[in-house]
């Protein structure tokens, strides 16, 4: 339509592009492809959520096995005085300083990735509060390259697939947590014995108390 006492700089009338507005049937279906879009969105997000249970349940599994093993091998090393008479405080305490180590007080133990993996689950479990648009949302705030194809999906002409549906499962960390109190219970038992075969073999008390702590052998110890 021309735009009234306005030229181009040819000197001829301007004119102006007016978009002719939609139809009914234009605006149902746009209306339904957005629909569409949008349980695209929450299948997708869905999916999301179940991914990330599905490695969290995962690394679950690995732990509470080595966990386990963590058990069983305390179960080698006796815990009771009477039952370690024929150790001498060295050979008993390597095997109990190497797995405990490992287990609690290495950088990298056992105990602190169980302690990562429970902060994680507990992110996780807040996260499920949201809906399967939000989950989509948040995963094309970090991949912009996504949420572009997302954008050109909404405003295209094809038709628009949706994924499978997904269901989270969920992911209970109780059992690793009691393997966790567990193995603690059983190291410190053991540590009572190892005092007391430390008292054995290189302390003569004539019945005195004595503050093992003082010693090299139980300073500095996590």
């Amino acid at each position: 339509m021309p735009i009234p006492n306005v030229t181009t700089d040819a000197g001829k009338p301007a004119t102006l592009t007016v978009p002719l507005p939609w139809s009914d049937s234009r605006r149902k279906a746009q209306r339904a492809r957005l629909e569409r879009w949008m349980d695209y969105q929450d299948r997708l997000g869905a999916g999301i959520a179940a991914d990330r249970a599905a490695q969290l349940r995962e690394e679950l599994a690995e732990l509470e096995a080595e966990g386990r093993e963590y058990v069983n091998r305390l179960h080698e090393i006796p815990q009771d005085e009477a039952d370690a008479s024929s150790y001498s405080y060295e050979s008993y305490s390597h095997p109990l300083d190497d797995l405990d180590m490992r287990r609690h007080r290495g950088e990298s133990s056992w105990t602190k990735r169980v302690e990562d993996l429970n902060r994680r689950i507990s992110d996780h479990d807040t996260q499920l509060e949201m809906n399967g648009y939000d989950h989509a949302r948040e995963f094309y705030r970090r991949n912009p390259h996504a949420a572009q194809r997302a954008r050109d999906m909404l405003f295209g002409t094809e038709d628009i697939e949706l994924p499978p549906e997904a269901t989270v499962p969920t992911v209970e960390p109780l059992e690793l947590n009691r393997l966790v109190a567990r193995s603690q219970t059983m190291v410190n038992k053991r540590e009572v014995t190892r005092r007391a075969l430390y008292d054995r073999d290189n302390i003569r008390t004539e019945g005195t108390p004595i503050d093992l702590d003082k010693y090299p052998a139980f300073r500095d110890r996590g």
